[in-house]
């Protein structure tokens, strides 16, 4: 089986039932307590914790499926048109955007068909609420600069000669939706420090600029010295708190 990062996760591209709700990776499950806590953002509760995404599996496989319409041309694109539908709908259902922390009861609340007591629109404002929050976003960019700067055991996979192959694109996708949330707090006139970073990647000869009340990075080969003189390098922000068990 080939595998592959796909928005910041680690899976097997193949799986046998493309229907079949994928199984919550550690590192979302851990990102997401990293950014938002550890508290149920609904009730306050602290535990027991799990992981709600706001777009149920269904939904994210029609999006991808009304994505890449098409004619059937042959048995090899049928093939590799269902892997980009996977991939896509991986993504969309298994990004920081489209996940929350709950509670066990509010998280059941929130996704049995036999409750209307909690609604996907509560939960977006809970969510939305919790992004305007200095704490929460200076959290986010903590995150933002681990991921850019390699994370340990970031990614495991390799292609058949057992050489990494990991491509740096896998970190940049994963910080699309906490960039947008702190670019909002800049607009929100939060106190978040100088926007403008640098992060240097562990094992690349690159480092990251940085530009956060714009929402943009850019990978950049020039030599660090000569690069941004004067402009602040990444270091952690917070201390992080190790996730619920």
């Amino acid at each position: 089986m080939r595998a592959q990062c796909v928005g910041g996760a680690f899976y097997g591209v193949g799986m046998s039932d493309g229907h079949k709700r994928p199984k919550t990776p550690s590192y979302l499950v851990q990102a997401a307590y990293r950014i938002f806590g550890e508290t149920c953002l609904r009730c306050g509760t602290e535990r027991p914790l799990e992981i709600a995404h706001l777009r149920d599996w269904p939904t994210c496989r029609g999006w991808a499926d009304s994505k890449t319409t098409g004619p059937v041309l042959s048995a090899t694109w049928s093939a590799a048109l269902a892997e980009r539908r996977m991939h896509m709908a991986y993504s969309r259902f298994h990004d920081l955007g489209n996940v929350a922390p709950l509670c066990a009861n509010c998280h059941t609340l929130y996704d049995s068909p036999q409750y209307d007591d909690v609604t996907e629109r509560d939960i977006l404002t809970v969510r939305n609420a919790a992004v305007r929050r200095p704490d929460v976003l200076l959290r986010a960019v903590d995150f933002i600069g681990a991921e850019l700067a390699g994370r340990p055991g970031r990614c495991a996979h390799k292609d058949t000669g057992e050489r990494r192959t990991h491509s740096r694109r896998a970190e940049e996708i994963a910080t699309f939706a906490p960039l947008a949330w702190i670019r909002r707090g800049y607009t929100l006139g939060l106190d978040l420090g100088d926007p403008a970073l640098i992060i240097t990647p562990a094992d690349a000869p690159a480092h990251y600029h940085l530009v956060l009340d714009q929402g943009m990075v850019d990978l950049c080969s020039d030599e660090l010295h000569r690069c941004a003189p004067g402009v602040r390098r990444w270091s952690p922000l917070l201390r992080t708190a190790a996730a619920p068990a």
